[in-house]
């Protein structure tokens, strides 16, 4: 079968897209991508040339614009009956939306959604959110013939909106964490681990608090580092190390000079990591306390199952997918949303309470989020829509010829 999966980022394709299409090539399958990617990181990546994956660099925006949206559509729907797939998965909110509605009227044949999180959630006002959800019921029902979410409660959601037909609606529990090898604390050695601390200029003793992933406002950057301030002057011996870069777009890099400031003015500068990218995010867990995720919202956080499956407690924001990931008081601890005060005593908790690495939350991991279960339920599915195109071909019947879209 031709598969073409669609993004808004290439960085949502290399952080989570390639375990899935290693199986599906593997399978036999052939695996295009349309991303924006003016920068050709993704085309020019190890993985998708060893594999001569194509990659259609299309800008989709991140934001409402109808112009936008209406040129990314046009460039989609001629790309879909030039390629002629026969299958689109498509994986982030305004992308998912343009694409679904594109793919339908280029008539390919199957079409799957993996919502990584619905765009609309419960801190929204009244009218975005059902307007939101009123754009995504629509989407489902026209032009969708598989729902994957990362989270019960989205697919609960969907359900109780009566979206499609609840079989179709399957929630894959996160992407997936590869916790056999590379997120397997075991397989970090001490020589490693001193290293780390050599290099971060990290004492022994001290104790050491992380966050991995993009600097934007959503993220809730600004309050980690506020209550960070306050722990601090309690404990001198703490040290916060940060992984990750903003987004190329204007708001995000205004964050990123917010943090810069408050950072300067906490005289934090000695004490606060800023490391950028990275791509030993294992080894920087390895040596590290307590994950601390005080995001505003999210699907189903990759960086902080990352970080259990190394037996690292979380302290996370009580939204939909973290309240899922955390059991609180045992493998970390939930906060109230925008709650410096609480973000505090749950971080002192957390580095008091927990001796890393902490067997209760690397069972969490394994036992609800291992990478080879999800990739199991999206390969089942893939299977059943390779027959009913086999079935096709031949002129027969298919279990989806009923389908209806209307």
């Amino acid at each position: 079968m031709k598969i073409v999966h669609i993004t808004s980022l290439s960085e949502t394709v290399q952080a989570f897209l390639f375990p899935l299409m290693e199986k599906l090539i593997q399978m036999g399958h052939e695996i295009d991508v349309i991303t924006s990617d003016q920068d050709a990181k993704l085309k020019n990546s190890h993985f998708i040339k060893a594999n001569n994956i194509a990659v259609y660099d299309v800008h989709i925006p991140g934001k409402f614009s109808p112009l936008k949206l209406f040129t990314a559509y046009s460039t989609m729907l001629e790309l879909f009956k030039g390629l002629k797939p026969d299958i689109i998965h498509t994986h982030s909110p305004y992308a998912s939306l343009i694409a679904r509605s594109a793919a339908s009227s280029a008539k390919v044949p199957y079409i799957i959604y993996t919502s990584h999180g619905f765009y609309f959630t419960e801190q929204m006002n009244w009218f975005k959110r059902h307007f939101f959800s009123y754009l995504e019921k629509r989407a489902a029902k026209k032009c969708t013939d598989y729902l994957f979410t990362v989270n019960s409660e989205d697919r609960e959601f969907a359900i109780k909106h009566h979206f499609m037909d609840k079989d179709k609606i399957i929630n894959l529990q996160s992407v997936g964490v590869d916790t056999k090898v590379k997120f397997n604390p075991i397989r970090i050695h001490s020589n490693i681990k001193d290293a780390i601390r050599k290099e971060l200029k990290i004492k022994e003793g001290e104790k050491v608090f992380n966050y991995t992933g993009f600097l934007i406002p959503e993220k809730g950057i600004i309050e980690l580092l506020q209550a960070f301030t306050i722990l601090h002057q309690k404990y001198p011996t703490t040290k916060l190390i940060v992984a990750g870069e903003p987004r190329d777009r204007k708001e995000d890099k205004k964050y990123a000079d917010k943090i810069k400031h408050l950072i300067r003015s906490n005289k934090l500068e000695q004490t606060v990591s800023f490391l950028g990218y990275r791509t030993d995010i294992p080894e920087l867990l390895s040596i590290t306390d307590v994950f601390v995720l005080p995001s505003h919202k999210e699907g189903m956080s990759i960086s902080s199952l990352e970080a259990m499956s190394m037996g690292v407690p979380v302290v996370g924001t009580n939204i939909r997918g973290v309240r899922e990931e955390i059991i609180d008081g045992k493998t970390g601890y939930l906060v109230p949303y925008q709650n410096i005060s609480e973000l505090f005593k749950a971080m002192e908790k957390a580095m008091n309470e927990f001796n890393v690495p902490d067997e209760r939350c690397r069972r969490q991991a394994i036992e609800n989020f291992d990478e080879e279960d999800v990739l199991r339920k999206q390969l089942h599915i893939y299977q059943i829509l390779e027959t009913n195109i086999k079935k096709m071909e031949e002129g027969g019947q298919t279990d989806e010829e009923n389908r209806s879209k209307e």
